[in-house]
């Protein structure tokens, strides 16, 4: 980014389009100037106060947030279990629940005091107690009134599922504990879902995409997608991976943390954005040349994110897939916690990337499933007391 200092005295922060624009114009300026030889200066010089105010509104640089005071996390009690790829994970009652992406049964059920597996349930299949790469609409833990029954949809299935994981775990009959309806076709290969007020959905489509997520009128059967931020020109076959992020919403607010830009953006329900940080410059990622995608060497910023009532945790990476696997996961990562109208409350810090966590608001404590030293194919179920 460039300063400019323009001839009535404004300081303008500007990419390289802006300063293009600024030369044309102070060129074209300039050479009215040499022409207006009976005329005063400052009349010469009054495109340019009309240009600063332009260039002041349009080319404004984005304010940084500094991530200051953070708070390393010890933890409180660890365990070594098997890693099935535990990618998604929330909290009920009495449970630690993660989903298991690697392993024949999709629910693995934990005690969240003592960390001692319960059960693990959800074969794949098509039956209506059968999943297919399960996740949970990301307002289960937000807006829900009940603890326990907790709202799924399947990405290879056409169906929202409801389970009530306390009867499960007193041991009544799954088929009993499962209820099953089938997905509007307008929300078919989408992910990141999240209920809103008046029958809306917010959510991300694999498939196709107009915007950063789209909301859905369910009364309407009606799509409106929100704007693209930043704005880049891109080939549409990048655009998909380029501006793919993670959602989570309280019904009232909807969060969205870029996966490929360092920002974190605040949007009401009707899709206004209504709050913005950056946590460091704004730059096009690198685009691979070998598939329609991100490069393996471009920064990965925010991964996922979990939703409580009051509260909303953002983990930030800030570094690449390559950079990663170089480090085994072990790099330092930060979990941001932020109320549900934009503030800033706390900053964590973790030696360790989590492949999922999850946060308890009743007792303030942190679960992460974190990468193992020890032995391959092992990951540690980890117990952290927030301060």
């Amino acid at each position: 980014m460039f300063v400019q200092r323009t001839p009535c005295g404004l300081k303008i922060n500007m990419d390289g389009t802006c300063r293009l624009w600024y030369r044309l114009i102070t060129l074209m300026v300039s050479s009215k100037m040499k022409k207006m030889k009976n005329k005063s200066i400052s009349s010469a010089l009054t495109p340019f106060y009309i240009v600063s105010v332009f260039l002041v509104i349009s080319c404004k640089q984005n304010e940084i947030t500094k991530l200051e005071n953070s708070k390393t996390l010890k933890y409180e009690n660890s365990i070594c279990i098997s890693d099935f790829c535990f990618n998604t994970s929330f909290i009920t009652d009495s449970f630690v629940i993660f989903i298991a992406e690697c392993d024949s049964n999709y629910f693995h059920i934990y005690n969240k005091n003592n960390l001692r597996f319960i059960k693990k349930f959800g074969t794949k299949g098509k039956a209506p107690y059968e999943f297919n790469f399960p996740f949970p609409f990301q307002t289960n833990t937000t807006s829900k009134k009940s603890n326990m029954l907790f709202d799924f949809y399947d990405l290879n299935l056409a169906q929202i599922k409801e389970i009530d994981f306390d009867r499960i775990c007193n041991g009544d009959n799954i088929s009993k504990c499962i209820t099953s309806k089938l997905m509007d076709n307008n929300l078919l290969i989408s992910n990141e879902l999240c209920y809103l007020e008046d029958n809306k959905i917010a959510g991300q489509d694999l498939g196709y995409s107009e915007g950063l997520f789209f909301i859905y009128d369910d009364s309407l059967r009606n799509k409106s997608w929100v704007n693209y931020n930043p704005t880049f020109k891109l080939q549409k076959r990048y655009r998909q991976l380029v501006y793919s992020g993670s959602l989570c919403s309280n019904s009232e607010t909807i969060i969205y943390a870029s996966r490929n830009f360092d920002e974190v953006l605040f949007y009401k329900t009707d899709g206004s954005l209504i709050r913005e940080y950056y946590f460091s410059e704004i730059e096009k990622p690198i685009l691979s040349k070998n598939f329609s995608g991100v490069d393996y060497d471009s920064p990965l910023y925010f991964l996922s994110l979990y939703g409580t009532k009051s509260w909303c945790y953002v983990l930030r990476i800030g570094k690449s897939i390559s950079k990663l696997k170089e480090e085994n996961m072990q790099s330092v990562a930060n979990i941001i916690k932020f109320s549900w109208d934009g503030e800033i409350d706390n900053v964590y810090t973790l030696d360790a990337v989590p492949n999922s966590f999850c946060v308890d608001e009743s007792s303030n404590i942190l679960y992460c499933i974190m990468p193992c030293n020890e032995s391959s194919g092992t990951v540690l179920l980890t117990k952290y007391q927030l301060k």
